[in-house]
């Protein structure tokens, strides 16, 4: 068996190499050309990359928005939420300001 295409196919079900799922394909498709494996095992070992990959995906994306959190919480930048309390706020007091204005002008 080709030791670089081999290692590919186990770094990626490992989630250490991100391939796509054309790649994968790709690659057990020439094991099979070559008389490595058959179309079935190619089929299972292609699937069992594939998912290891979309497994993988998913575990980085949230793992990395766990430290975008983290990190923001860090730096203490205020949440979205935080901003619009604050715009109501600043809302509020200038429709008071402007109310405070008119009634100062009228006397």
């Amino acid at each position: 068996m080709k030791k670089g295409l081999l290692e590919k196919i186990i770094l990626a079900g490992m989630g250490a190499a991100s391939i796509t799922q054309e790649r994968v394909e790709k690659m057990v498709d020439e094991l099979v050309k070559e008389g490595e494996m058959s179309d079935k095992d190619a089929a299972v070992m292609a699937k069992r990359a594939v998912d290891n990959i979309e497994k993988s995906r998913k575990e980085m994306a949230k793992t990395t928005e766990r430290i975008v959190k983290d990190v923001i919480e860090k730096i203490n930048v205020p949440s979205k939420k935080d901003v619009q309390a604050l715009e109501k706020k600043i809302d509020e007091l200038s429709k008071k300001l402007e109310a405070s204005k008119k009634t100062e002008t009228k006397k």
